[in-house]
Order: C-alpha cells, then structure tokens, then sequence
C-alpha cells in the first residue's frame, strides 16, 4: 500500500469511525503519517489504525481534563469510554493486545482512588498506542 494509500484509507475511517469523540475534540482531517523512504510501503489498515489511536488519545486526555478540573463523574464517563473502545473489535484491528494487559493496567491506576488518580500511566500508554 503507498502512503497515498494510506491517507486515503484514514480519511474514510474517519467518516465512519464506529467511537463518538469526547465533545470539543475532533480528527485531524489529514493523517499525520509520513515517510523518510521514497516508494515505502505501508500496511493495508495502517489509516484505521491512526484513527483509532487519534480517538484513543483524545478519550484518554479528556479524561485527564475533566479529573484535573475536579469533574470526577466526566472523568469515569471518559475511563468507561475509553475501556469499552479498547474492547472493541476497532480496536482489535488496530492494535494487537489480546488480554487487554495494556490498558488495563493504566485505566486501574487512573480509577485507584486510595493512591491518587494516576493519569501519567494512562497518557504514556495512548501516547506509546
């Protein structure tokens, strides 16, 4: 698949990307891929991919928002968000994480209320998607 290739293949996942955006965010219009290697070739999904780790981050951050502003209800409303979406066969496609370990262990550090909301866990682990 060429890059063009792949463009083309987010901008359709975009249109009928399956997850809702947390209000106030939205897709980048273009893909932010890019190659250094002329004639590279990419692998077939790698647009719904970028989407879906596009969505991903944007879940995970308004979550961040919402408990750093005091808003514990929108914060969980986001966590739940988000656990659903890595259970999701769009995620699935995208990422390769069969026992959900990944997101897992960073949604039960953001929801552990006895040692504080670890949000850092949860933004490393979208950002390392």
């Amino acid at each position: 698949m060429t890059l063009e290739q792949v463009w083309a293949e987010y901008k359709d996942a975009i249109a009928r990307f399956p997850l809702a955006l947390p209000s106030g965010w939205s897709f980048p219009a273009d893909s932010a891929l890019r190659s250094a290697v002329p004639d590279a070739s990419w692998e077939v999904g790698s647009g719904e991919s970028e989407a879906y780790l596009v969505w991903q981050e944007a879940v995970a951050f308004a979550a961040n928002e919402a408990q750093s502003r005091g808003d514990l209800d929108e914060a969980d409303r986001m966590l739940s968000l988000l656990e659903a979406g890595y259970s999701s066969n769009t995620r699935k496609r995208a990422l390769e994480d069969p026992n959900q370990i990944i997101m897992t262990d960073a949604l039960d550090a953001a929801r552990d209320d006895e040692r504080g909301a670890d949000y850092e866990s949860l933004l490393q682990a979208v950002a390392a998607g």
